[in-house]
Order: C-alpha cells, then sequence, then structure tokens
C-alpha cells in the first residue's frame, strides 16, 4: 500500500512506545497473569482507552491481552495493574479488594481490578448489575468471589447507599459481633447492619476521576492515522484506513479477512502452519459505524460485540423485538468469493413473532460456547412458522427439519 507505516504509536502506562514491526512479547510488565492463552479466564485483563472524536473523551475497554494483537493498540493509551496503583500508594480499586479480603492466591486479581477499572472510567456510577456485567469474563480459580464482589460493590450506586447525609454506610460496615473481633467492635467500626460485610470499606479511600490517568497529549497530537504494514514471523499484515485502499491488497489462499484478529490470531498462535497474510479492516471508518433507520439499524461488520450489546440496549427499550435473519447468510458464509467482505448486518427495527436464544458452554458468562441455538416462532393458537439454528463446531447451521417439523404444533 502506499502511504503506509511499518511503525506503531502506543502509551503504557504514561510511557510512550514506538515500536517497528513490533513483538508482542517483550514488554516485560509481569502483573498480567498468563491463565488459559484463549481468552476464557480473563486473568491477563488489560484496559485499552481509545480517542473519540466525536465526544472529546477517551473510551476505556477491558480486553484478554492473550488475545489482543498489538497493532490494535495503535494510538491508544494501555493500562496494566502496575500503571494504575503499586505498593506505596494503592488505586481504590485495588485497596478495597486487598483490604475486603478479595485477593485469595491473588492470581485473577489483577485481571477482576482491570475489568472494574474500565467500567468506573466510562461509567462513575455504575450498578450492582453493570459491576457483574464488567467482570463476567474474569474466573477465580479459588472460588471465593464473594469478597470480590461486595468490594466492587461498595463504588456502586443503587447497590449501596454511599454514606449520604454524613452517615457510616452500613453496607460498608463489617459483621458486628465477637467472630474475630475483640470487644464486639469491627476494627474500631462500630457494628451497625446485621447484613454487614466481612470488613469495614468506610474509611477507605473513594475513586477520585481527577487522580486517573488523562489521555496522552502525545497520541491527540499525532497526525492522521495511515495505513499499516507489518511483517511479522507468522503473519504478514495490512491494515487500511479507507475502503478503496482494501480492494487493492493481494489475496493468496492464505489471505484471512479480519475485524480485530483475536481468534484469528489464537488459532495462528495454536496452529502455525504456512505463513498467513491478514487484511485487518479495522481501521475503516464505514466498517465500525452504525445507522438508524426507521426499519433498521445498520451496524457496521467490524463493530464490537459488546458495541453492538450497548446499542440495542438503548433502542430496544421501547420494547420492540430485535432479531438478525440470516438464514441466507449461514448457507452461504463458506461460499463467499475472496473478493467479497461483510461490511454491514442490518437488523429489523419490527418483527413478528417470539425469539429464543441459548448458549451452553462450560461456565457462565465469559466463555467460548459448545453450542450457540436461536429460534424464531411465528404463532396464533399454533406455531405458522419457524426458523430454528445452530452453531455448532467450525459452522453454523439451518436446522430446516426441525423448523418445519414445529410449523402446525
Amino acid at each position: 500500500m502506499n502511504d503506509s507505516t511499518d511503525t506503531i504509536l502506543f502509551n503504557v502506562n504514561g510511557r510512550d512506545i514506538e515500536v517497528k514491526n513490533p513483538d508482542p512479547e517483550t514488554m516485560g510488565l509481569t502483573g498480567t497473569k498468563i491463565g488459559c492463552e484463549e481468552g476464557a479466564c480473563g486473568s491477563c485483563t488489560v484496559v485499552i482507552g481509545k480517542w473519540n472524536e466525536d465526544k472529546k473523551k477517551a473510551h476505556y475497554s477491558a480486553v484478554n491481552a492473550c488475545l489482543y494483537p498489538l497493532f490494535l493498540a495503535d494510538n491508544c493509551l494501555v493500562l496494566t495493574v502496575e500503571g494504575i496503583g503499586n505498593p506505596q500508594k494503592m488505586h481504590p480499586i485495588q485497596e478495597r479488594l486487598a483490604k475486603g479480603h478479595g485477593t485469595q492466591c491473588g492470581f485473577c486479581s489483577p485481571g477482576f481490578i482491570m475489568s472494574a477499572y474500565a467500567l468506573f472510567r466510562n461509567n462513575p456510577s455504575p450498578t450492582k448489575f453493570d459491576v457483574d456485567m464488567a467482570i463476567k469474563g474474569n474466573y477465580c480459580r479459588c472460588t471465593g468471589y464473594r469478597p470480590i464482589i461486595e468490594a466492587f460493590y461498595s463504588f456502586t450506586n443503587g447497590g449501596c447507599c454511599q454514606g449520604k447525609n454524613g452517615n457510616k454506610c452500613p453496607c460498608k460496615a463489617a459483621l458486628g459481633g465477637t467472630n474475630g473481633f475483640q470487644n464486639n467492635t469491627t476494627n474500631g467500626a462500630e457494628k451497625s447492619h446485621p447484613d454487614g460485610r466481612l470488613v469495614s470499606l468506610n474509611d477507605l479511600p473513594n475513586i477520585d476521576p481527577t487522580q486517573e490517568f488523562i489521555f496522552p497529549p502525545s497520541l491527540l497530537l499525532r497526525p492522521p492515522a495511515k495505513s499499516l504494514h507489518l511483517i511479522g514471523d507468522r503473519v504478514e499484515l495490512f491494515s487500511p484506513v479507507k475502503e478503496d485502499q482494501l480492494w487493492t491488497l493481494p489475496i493468496s489462499e492464505n489471505t484471512r479477512v479480519i475485524s480485530s484478529g483475536m481468534i484469528t490470531r489464537l488459532v495462528a498462535v495454536t496452529k502455525p502452519k504456512m505463513k498467513e497474510t491478514w487484511h485487518s479492516i479495522h481501521r475503516i471508518p464505514e466498517y465500525s459505524s452504525f445507522s438508524l433507520t426507521d426499519d433498521a439499524i445498520i451496524v457496521g461488520s467490524s463493530l464490537s460485540v459488546a458495541k453492538m450489546m450497548q446499542l440495542v440496549e438503548v433502542y430496544a427499550q421501547n420494547g420492540e423485538i430485535f432479531t438478525l435473519k440470516m438464514d441466507d447468510f449461514i448457507v452461504s458464509y463458506f461460499n463467499l468469493k475472496s473478493k467479497m467482505y461483510i461490511k454491514s448486518v442490518k437488523i429489523p427495527r419490527k418483527l413478528a413473532g417470539k425469539m429464543f436464544t441459548l448458549k451452553h458452554g462450560a461456565r457462565i458468562g465469559g466463555d467460548e460456547p459448545i453450542v450457540n441455538f436461536a429460534a424464531i416462532l411465528k404463532e396464533s393458537d399454533k406455531i405458522d412458522e419457524a426458523r430454528v439454528t445452530f452453531g455448532l463446531h467450525e459452522r453454523p447451521f439451518l436446522a430446516k427439519n426441525i423448523s418445519e417439523f414445529l410449523v402446525g404444533k
């Protein structure tokens, strides 16, 4: 590609890093733990800050470092558990988790902390539900979830009174009695609530937004993004910034078109074979945008699932059913020609019938599925129309026989 660069620039914990044809295995920050190495446990979670020019502020995402390709961090702020606090001055999230007995063996703690940190940077007043959603991809091998959740719940609105009106917060007060405490006190905090917590969090610092990392000015002052062309030992990457550049890229039998490259990267590492070429569409604005019409929501094909879920929550508040009709796509997906690209998905805003979905995985929350299931039924006294699909093994399929069997039942 003309006018491309082989260098990426990002900022790690306040320090600018510029790397040519980067080696993703040389950062040397050990707080981020290697666990499953397939994006299932969350032990390696770090936070990526990206500048939103329209909103004039950064948005922070918790990502699995074991899957996140380094080229996606170009022009981003990367925060690790070492960056937000240290033993001399812990971040309030770290301090409440530690003093609330939530660290246990400590292996999963950095990942939990960074998942919560991303939530609180974007939403200073989260609910308990927001916390649950933020940490559902993090796995505690000791299974001691209660003190972890209690520590994070202590920052929430709606789940805690936050000690308003100058009173100490009974939600954060330690459990009274003589079990482990002397003189019926709790480390100096008065016994105040029968449903209290293991430790009082009243006197611990709250999150102060003015003390957090700002988005690096050096990244804001950087010239407009150029297309990327990186050459590594396993992969050669082309990442254009314009759609017309995409059509000019060389194509071979080893070419993959990717949006984020997270799962593709996992396959490239675990099943090495002939050197691959990746065409990443993540920097092309049209492929990560969305638009709203009276009839549908148009979703760019590289828009993240998390962002898409946020959009569905916003536009589904009126109670209408949102669904994705993919009959033809499921049948033809693996027959796409080499010059075909999935640019967007059209989601009808009105659809008669009922939709059912099921994901069965090894555990609840952030885990790769063993099988996915979705069905749409249109019914009156009986089922008039049915579409049943399964996602199993390497490809989804439309269960036509089951769909036909259900009609009239």
